[in-house]
């Protein structure tokens, strides 16, 4: 009986890794998911998208890039 219950909480503990996992990976499709959509988020993140772009004249290296 307590292996079969040993199973089952091993079995619950990998299902909760795997749904936080799942959460993280579908938080991250969002570039700024706690941002409202709107003019001031599309201005960052294709700010943020040409220079990281290296066939952008406005290219940064990234050693170069420095976030405040």
């Amino acid at each position: 009986m307590k292996s079969c219950q040993r199973v089952f909480q091993a079995a619950f503990q990998m299902l909760a890794v795997l749904l936080v996992i799942g959460a993280q990976a579908l938080a991250e499709t969002d570039t700024l998911p706690s941002w409202n959509d709107g003019a001031t988020k599309a201005a960052i993140v294709a700010s943020v998208g040409v220079t990281m772009d290296k066939s952008s004249s406005y290219f940064v290296p990234v050693e170069e890039r420095i976030a405040t």
